[in-house]
């Protein structure tokens, strides 16, 4: 048996060297490109060697990683899936711990394999792999960076709550009580007189707090002007117009001009209450969440801004009640003197009443912002 073994190893010393890729270097490969290059490089090492049954082991290798790697890509990302492709690699490194020894103990002489097709084969397969997991997998990895994210977020907002100190505090308080006694300060015409300009690169939370604060308080007045500008463009102020109402056929307009308010109401109070939630937001994330009495004062706020909104729509639906009264008691009565004179007692009974709910209405809408004016300055 050694004569023939002995024989075996000369005939080989006299033979041209085979081609071999290293099994060190493979290993790294296979570590860096997956066992997918390495299993068929050094498959093809074993099929060079004669050992058509190591290497189909080794494409065992191969198949099992291939299978792992084509169903991640179906199946929603488990904690399982790197332990599996770790014991992968052990067994892979298992068996090009095995090819080598063979090689030392076989005294067998080789040339090796150049590196960089393997090194190209490999980067191939990663890019194609990569971009496969990226694209099945976007919305689990987008999540997961969002994670990542909020967490670099959380930790820049705890530095910044520790750098922000009594007197910043102060500071965020005195500049915002100002700011709100501006918002409602108004030019003989009614106007606003507020001009509110956002910190430009804040430093601290009492700086961007306040951006946040300012940028609700431009909002309030934007929506106000935008709200006042569609009443004006529809021709809201022409609706208790007695010339108007008197004029025949004008039963129409009146409901065009109601219909148009309550939309631009409603919108109105859409937008508001948005803003107002963006504001909640902000304040949550630079306070880095709410307390109790922070998030009920928030929800009571926010329930008076829409009862304010909710009255005013109601408002103009009771006007358009008041009109469509005078339309259909057309003939029946004349303006006087700044007063709507009827003939009728049953007339005037019902316009006095619906009158009298448009004055509570008003009334309760004046309380609702006094309310509001308050609240915002006492928090």
């Amino acid at each position: 048996m050694s004569e023939r073994f002995y024989s075996s190893n000369e005939e080989q010393r006299d033979s041209p060297q085979i081609k071999l890729h290293q099994p060190l270097p493979t290993a790294i490969l296979a570590f860096f490109f997956t066992p997918l290059l390495g299993a068929l490089m050094i498959s093809s090492n074993w099929k060079k060697l004669n050992k058509p049954e190591s290497a189909s082991k080794t494409m065992l290798i191969f198949y099992a990683y291939l299978v792992v790697l084509v169903g991640s890509y179906f199946a929603p990302p488990i904690s399982i899936l790197p332990i599996i492709i770790v014991l992968l690699l052990i067994g892979f490194w298992f068996n090009v711990h095995h090819q080598s020894k063979y090689i030392k103990e076989h005294d067998i002489s080789y040339t090796p394999k150049p590196i960089g097709k393997p090194i190209m084969c490999g980067l191939a397969i990663i890019i194609t792999s990569y971009s496969i997991t990226i694209y099945t997998k976007r919305d689990f990895l987008k999540a997961e960076f969002s994670k990542i994210t909020e967490a670099f977020v959380q930790i820049q907002r705890q530095q910044q709550q520790k750098n922000f100190t009594k007197d910043d505090l102060g500071k965020l308080k005195q500049t915002l009580s100002s700011d709100i006694e501006q918002l409602y300060s108004e030019n003989t015409d009614g106007t606003s007189t507020a001009n509110f300009e956002l910190i430009k690169n804040p430093k601290n939370i009492g700086e961007k707090m306040t951006n946040v604060m300012r940028t609700r308080y431009k909002e309030i007045i934007d929506l106000e002007k935008d709200y006042d500008q569609d009443l004006n463009k529809i021709g809201f102020s022409s609706l208790m117009d007695p010339k108007r109402i008197q004029n025949p056929g004008s039963i129409k307009e009146t409901e065009m001009l109601i219909d148009s308010a309550i939309k631009s109401a409603t919108k109105y109070k859409r937008l508001n209450l948005e803003s107002y939630d963006r504001v909640i937001d902000g304040i949550t994330k630079l306070s880095n969440g709410l307390t109790d009495e922070t998030r009920q004062k928030g929800d009571t706020n926010r329930k008076t801004i829409s009862e304010g909104c909710e009255i005013e729509i109601t408002l103009i639906k009771k006007m358009g009640e008041i009109v469509m009264h005078l339309h259909q008691t057309s003939g029946n009565w004349e303006f006087q003197e700044d007063t709507t004179v009827f003939n009728n007692d049953s007339d005037l009974k019902e316009h006095n009443l619906l009158w009298s709910q448009f004055e509570k209405l008003s009334v309760r809408q004046d309380e609702l912002n006094e309310l509001m004016e308050k609240k915002m300055k006492e928090d």
